[in-house]
């Protein structure tokens, strides 16, 4: 396929066909906002361009990002998952995903989880919302998106439980 910029924005996607966007090796920029989604199911990319400039997913109802669903082979410029259901982003996912800015506000994380993310992501040079932190963010900073805890999960704890809690995201 020779399609750069592709977009199916605001249009009440709930599933997109396995293999969709495979093979399509010019494609950069991949507009997928404001739908439905609450899944990924297998890779979303495969056998693309190396560098994606756009992928943006915010506004859908996804509850998790797989390490499934980015390959390793590709680098992602800007990722945008602001605006889902998201409670985690998988500790793999934060170590093999390749990209320079990442967009994950308005999520209803749990705070460890919202923390992992801002230790690991920066260390590697990854702009995530907009800001480069260079020191470890609380969830207790006034500057630091909405994040919950689960009543299973005690509020002293710092590590992240990668479970979807369902009740954080009906409190957001």
């Amino acid at each position: 396929s020779n399609i750069k910029d592709f977009s199916v924005a605001y249009n009440s996607i709930t599933k997109i066909p396995l293999g969709m966007f495979h093979g399509w090796r010019k494609l950069r920029k991949l507009y997928l906002e404001f739908n439905h989604l609450p899944a990924i199911e297998g890779p979303l990319l495969k056998d693309n361009a190396p560098v994606m400039e756009y992928l943006d997913l915010h506004h859908n109802r996804l509850e998790v990002l797989s390490p499934d669903n980015i390959p390793n082979t590709i680098i992602i410029e800007h990722l945008l998952i602001s605006g889902n259901l998201l409670n985690y982003i998988p500790e793999e996912v934060l170590r093999k995903i390749r990209l320079s800015n990442l967009n994950n506000f308005a999520n209803p994380f749990k705070c460890p989880c919202l923390e992992n993310i801002y230790k690991m992501l920066p260390k590697r040079g990854v702009t995530v919302d907009g800001q480069n932190y260079t020191a470890v963010i609380s969830c207790r900073n006034p500057d630091v998106p909405v994040c919950g805890y689960s009543s299973d999960e005690p509020s002293a704890t710092s590590i992240c439980i990668e479970s979807v809690d369902k009740e954080i995201g009906r409190a957001s």
